[in-house]
Protein backbone atom coordinates (compact mmCIF):
# COMPACT_ATOMS: atom_id res chain seq x y z
CA UNK A 1 0.00 0.00 0.00
CA UNK A 2 1.00 3.63 -0.40
CA UNK A 3 0.49 6.35 2.16
CA UNK A 4 1.84 9.61 3.53
CA UNK A 5 4.06 9.77 6.60
CA UNK A 6 2.85 12.31 9.14
CA UNK A 7 3.94 13.33 12.62
CA UNK A 8 1.30 14.39 15.10
CA UNK A 9 2.20 15.95 18.45
CA UNK A 10 3.53 12.76 19.97
CA UNK A 11 3.51 9.97 17.37
CA UNK A 12 4.22 9.03 13.79
CA UNK A 13 1.31 8.02 11.54
CA UNK A 14 0.82 6.78 8.01
CA UNK A 15 -2.26 8.22 6.33
CA UNK A 16 -3.70 6.41 3.35
CA UNK A 17 -6.67 6.84 1.06
CA UNK A 18 -9.34 4.32 1.88
CA UNK A 19 -10.25 1.12 3.60
CA UNK A 20 -10.29 -1.66 0.97
CA UNK A 21 -13.42 -3.10 2.61
CA UNK A 22 -15.37 0.13 2.30
CA UNK A 23 -17.00 1.60 -0.79
CA UNK A 24 -16.14 5.19 0.13
CA UNK A 25 -12.73 6.84 -0.10
CA UNK A 26 -11.76 8.57 3.13
CA UNK A 27 -8.45 9.08 4.92
CA UNK A 28 -7.37 6.45 7.41
CA UNK A 29 -4.38 6.73 9.69
CA UNK A 30 -2.36 3.97 11.31
CA UNK A 31 0.40 4.31 13.87
CA UNK A 32 3.85 3.69 12.48
CA UNK A 33 5.31 0.37 13.63
CA UNK A 34 7.56 0.73 16.72
CA UNK A 35 10.57 -0.68 14.81
CA UNK A 36 10.22 2.10 12.23
CA UNK A 37 9.80 4.76 14.94
CA UNK A 38 12.98 3.51 16.61
CA UNK A 39 14.81 3.68 13.29
CA UNK A 40 13.77 7.33 12.86
CA UNK A 41 14.84 8.12 16.43
CA UNK A 42 18.20 6.39 15.90
CA UNK A 43 18.76 8.29 12.66
CA UNK A 44 18.01 11.57 14.46
CA UNK A 45 20.94 10.87 16.79
CA UNK A 46 23.32 10.63 13.84
CA UNK A 47 21.94 12.94 11.17
CA UNK A 48 20.75 16.55 11.24
CA UNK A 49 17.20 17.48 10.25
CA UNK A 50 15.89 13.92 9.94
CA UNK A 51 12.26 15.05 10.14
CA UNK A 52 12.81 17.62 7.39
CA UNK A 53 14.35 14.93 5.18
CA UNK A 54 11.41 12.62 5.87
CA UNK A 55 8.87 15.34 5.07
CA UNK A 56 10.62 16.03 1.75
CA UNK A 57 9.70 12.47 0.69
CA UNK A 58 6.57 11.69 2.68
CA UNK A 59 5.04 9.10 0.32
CA UNK A 60 5.84 5.63 1.63
CA UNK A 61 5.12 2.01 0.78
CA UNK A 62 3.86 -0.01 3.74
CA UNK A 63 2.09 -3.16 4.87
CA UNK A 64 -0.62 -3.30 7.51
CA UNK A 65 0.34 -5.68 10.27
CA UNK A 66 -1.39 -6.54 13.52
CA UNK A 67 0.68 -7.18 16.62
CA UNK A 68 0.40 -7.32 20.37
CA UNK A 69 1.92 -4.12 21.79
CA UNK A 70 3.60 -6.00 24.66
CA UNK A 71 5.82 -8.26 22.56
CA UNK A 72 8.54 -7.49 20.07
CA UNK A 73 8.99 -9.42 16.89
CA UNK A 74 6.40 -11.64 15.31
CA UNK A 75 3.61 -12.26 17.79
CA UNK A 76 0.48 -13.35 16.01
CA UNK A 77 -3.04 -13.11 17.40
CA UNK A 78 -3.30 -16.87 17.90
CA UNK A 79 -0.23 -16.77 20.19
CA UNK A 80 -1.33 -13.94 22.46
CA UNK A 81 -2.13 -14.69 26.06
CA UNK A 82 -1.99 -11.10 27.38
CA UNK A 83 -5.62 -10.32 26.39
CA UNK A 84 -4.72 -6.67 25.80
CA UNK A 85 -5.84 -6.66 22.20
CA UNK A 86 -3.89 -6.11 19.06
CA UNK A 87 -2.91 -2.93 17.30
CA UNK A 88 -2.78 -2.45 13.55
CA UNK A 89 0.46 -0.78 12.50
CA UNK A 90 1.85 0.59 9.25
CA UNK A 91 5.13 -1.29 8.72
CA UNK A 92 7.33 0.45 6.16
CA UNK A 93 8.69 -1.49 3.22
CA UNK A 94 12.39 -0.88 2.73
CA UNK A 95 14.15 -0.98 -0.63
CA UNK A 96 17.20 -3.03 0.26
Amino acid sequence: MTGTLHKSKDKWLVIYGSDPNMSEVWPIDLPLHPDDVKSIEDDALVFDNVESRIFAFRRVEFDIIEECPHYSGKHMSTDCSCKSGFIKYAKLKHND
